[in-house]
């Protein structure tokens, strides 16, 4: 499915997998490939794609990747004010993380 989906298609099964799915049944390692892929697909210029990546990013234990992901995301949906704040909002939510680690 991975190898030959489209991007929205992984986007969502990523999302889906990150959101909903919890404890044994949580496939993290296919969360992570599905979010890799539709960003390769989408050339890094996604914000929903970005989104989902470091989400996927963060729940892995990459905050700094994630900070890093997610603020592109935050970038590139200046266009869509609504996506943009709830981007804004996981963003804080990930510097707040690694400021509590430090």
């Amino acid at each position: 499915f991975i190898e030959n989906a489209p991007a929205d298609g992984l986007n969502a099964f990523a999302w889906n997998i990150l959101t909903r799915v919890q404890g044994e049944n949580r496939d993290m390692e296919a969360a992570m490939k599905a979010a890799q892929k539709a960003n390769e697909l989408t050339e890094g210029e996604d914000p929903s794609v970005l989104d989902t990546l470091a989400l996927a990013l963060f729940e892995s234990g990459q905050v700094q990747a994630a900070i890093e992901t997610q603020q592109k995301a935050v970038d590139l949906a200046k266009d869509y004010p609504e996506a943009q704040e709830e981007f804004k909002e996981r963003l804080q939510r990930y510097k707040d993380t690694l400021g509590e680690a430090i």
